[in-house]
Formats: C-alpha cells, structure tokens, sequence
C-alpha cells in the first residue's frame, strides 16, 4: 500500500495531466470552431502592410538564462489592411491556428507568400468588420492538439493506475 504522501502526490498528478491534456482540448475544439465561424466572413480585397517571422523560446528561466533545452516556435506576424463600405480596417491573424508553433521553414513559406505591397483576398466578419483573417484553412494544427490532449489524460490514467494499483475497468460487466 503507498503512503499517504505518496498517494496525494500521484492524484495531484493526475490532476495536473487531466488538466493539462483538457487544455489541448479547449484549445483545438476553440480553434475549430472559429474556423467554422469563419466560413461566413465576406472576402475583400486587401493590401499586405508587413510580414514578418515571429519566434518564442522555451528553456529559460524567468531571468533570461538558460533552464533546460532550447525550443523555438516560430509563427507569422502580418499586418493587412483593407475597407468595408468605405471604412478602413487593420488586421494581423494570418488564420486562426496562427498561435500555434510552426517550423520556420513553414513561416518563411507563409511570409514569403505575403510580402509588403502585395494585394491578396481578406475575409472579414461581416457582423464584425474589424474581425478578419488571411486564410481561412487551418491545417491539421487543431486536430493535433485535440490528439495530444486526449494523449495526455490518457498517460495520466495509465501512470496513476500503474503506480496505485487502481484499476480502470468498465462497471457493467
């Protein structure tokens, strides 16, 4: 039988990965259901202001220093502009899994494909016209972190029933 100190330590394990995996969840189950919001939104013509890479880095304490490896995230930065019945609007989401990490070779593609000056389609919410998007395809990003998610609860379940002796068995047999 596991000590007490023990058993608390693996429930709030559990805890902490159930609530981590449902995270992934939300996230992906939000992001595709913005994307299906999106499907609705008028396209226009717009004009690319800039696109640039952005990156975040992991591994660092809250000093800067290093903390463990380095990983880098990269993402777009664009900034378009176009009107609506004569009002100008600004807008800077390349699509709605533009907040997850990509390769930079995949961002490069993406600024590439959107430099300054080049006029492309926007599509803009039309209850919301200051609500837009460059792309309305989101890729498989969504669905990955739906997986990952139930990846992680799963794991969650598996280490507390393997370090317990808890059994998850299905009650109607």
């Amino acid at each position: 039988m596991a000590n007490p100190l023990t058993r608390g330590v693996q429930i709030i394990l559990l805890v902490a990965m159930v609530l981590f995996g449902a995270f992934f969840i939300y996230k992906g189950f939000h992001a595709i259901l913005r994307q299906q919001q999106t499907m609705s939104f008028k396209p226009t013509t717009g004009i690319m202001v800039s696109s640039s890479i952005g990156q975040n880095s992991t591994g660092r304490n809250a000093a800067g220093q290093p903390a463990g490896p380095e990983q880098v995230a990269y993402y777009p930065i664009v900034v378009f502009s176009y009107s609506v019945d004569g009002q100008r609007y600004t807008g800077r989401h390349y699509n709605e899994a533009d907040m997850y990490g990509l390769s930079q070779n995949d961002v490069e593609s993406i600024v590439n494909q959107y430099p300054a000056g080049k006029v492309c389609t926007i599509y803009y919410n039309p209850a919301n016209p200051a609500d837009s998007i460059l792309q309305r395809d989101l890729g498989a990003a969504p669905y990955i972190f739906i997986l990952v998610g139930i990846l992680i609860i799963v794991a969650g379940l598996f280490i507390f029933s393997r370090t317990t002796g808890v059994r998850f068995k299905n009650q109607g047999r």
